[in-house]
């Protein structure tokens, strides 16, 4: 028996939290077994993020069935976020599954802060920062935004037997997509999908339209499951080997994520006192310089904590100048 840990998120009413502010984190635990329920399984989350303070880092589920999928609801782990964390930081941090077959550890991330759009496109301009393979391209007259739309057969009905598709040229860390579309599709024959590709892995298909739709709709989905992930787009055009219609109609693309995300800056690895070292009442805490190369000053943050999962801090100092070789 095994688990499946997934889908961060922060399941506050604002869905995001900022600088300097407090939430809870969530995550779905999902047993994949037809054969075998999970009892008693206890969970530990850790991370060495500077920029984030967790007051409880352990959960335990009591059950899951088969084919079950829980998230931790109402015991959802609280964290504040120091007030210096830049926004767009990605917090990365890791859930461990303690199994009696042995630990199953999952990396994962959530950014802080709200996201922002990092794409638009209303197709005015032409279609530069797209792959189009098959007939794609544009149309005049028949948009949602004045006056042109990206449609998979701008001469007419779209051709049998065919699989085309307009993709991005770019990736983001996106955190949703939206776009505005209408089709007429070989109902239950004939597919427009919407794809994705994460950290360049498999396409992956999260919306399938068939049948007609004539007037103008607007699609959201949500990427959050896909947090502190390159993300890539494209939609899909896949027909059979007979009936055509007229096809699929998209205009005012959009995807909003965190253009400036990034990782916690490498950990300066530690001086003195040793690893396991009995200290006084007042250590000296000494780390090697060179944790990051940028033109501004740099500082230091230390931290002590009288846990091992670093949820019960003791003394902090934060801001401390580089000295050299050594701080």
């Amino acid at each position: 028996t095994f688990v499946e840990i997934h889908s961060p998120v922060v399941p506050d009413p604002a869905k995001a939290v900022g600088p300097g502010q407090a939430g809870t984190l969530d995550f779905t635990i999902e047993n994949p077994s037809v054969f075998d329920g999970v009892t008693g399984l206890d969970l530990t989350v850790r991370t060495d993020d500077p920029w984030i303070q967790l007051e409880d880092a352990t959960h335990t589920i009591s059950s899951l069935g088969t084919l079950g999928e829980t998230t931790l609801g109402s015991e959802a782990l609280p964290f504040t976020v120091d007030a210096a964390c830049p926004d767009g930081h990605l917090i990365p941090f890791t859930v461990t599954a303690h199994m009696a077959g042995g630990d199953l550890v999952y990396p994962l991330v959530f950014p802080v802060g709200s996201p922002v759009s990092v794409f638009s496109d209303d197709f005015e301009s032409g279609t530069d920062g797209w792959i189009l393979e098959g007939a794609w391209g544009l149309v005049a007259g028949d948009s949602h935004s004045p006056t042109t739309s990206l449609t998979d057969s701008p001469g007419g009905d779209y051709p049998d037997q065919s699989l085309t598709s307009a993709t991005l040229d770019m990736s983001f860390k996106a955190s949703s997509l939206s776009f505005w579309h209408r089709y007429d599709i070989e109902e239950g024959y004939d597919f427009g999908k919407v794809q994705i590709s994460a950290e360049g892995g498999p396409w992956i298909t999260l919306r399938s339209f068939t049948g007609s739709i004539l007037i103008w709709e607007q699609i959201n989905l949500d990427l959050s499951a896909y947090a502190g992930q390159d993300i890539a787009v494209r939609f899909v055009m896949e027909t059979d080997y007979s009936v055509v219609e007229d096809g699929w109609y998209i205009d005012d693309v959009a995807v909003t994520g965190f253009p400036f995300a990034g990782l916690a800056l490498a950990t300066p690895q530690p001086v003195s006192p040793a690893e396991g070292a009995t200290v006084g009442a007042a250590p000296v805490l000494t780390v090697a310089a060179g944790a990051k190369v940028f033109a501004d000053p740099t500082v230091y943050g230390f931290r002590i904590y009288a846990d091992e999962l670093c949820t019960d801090l003791v003394a902090s100092a934060d801001d401390v100048p580089e000295g050299g070789v050594q701080t």
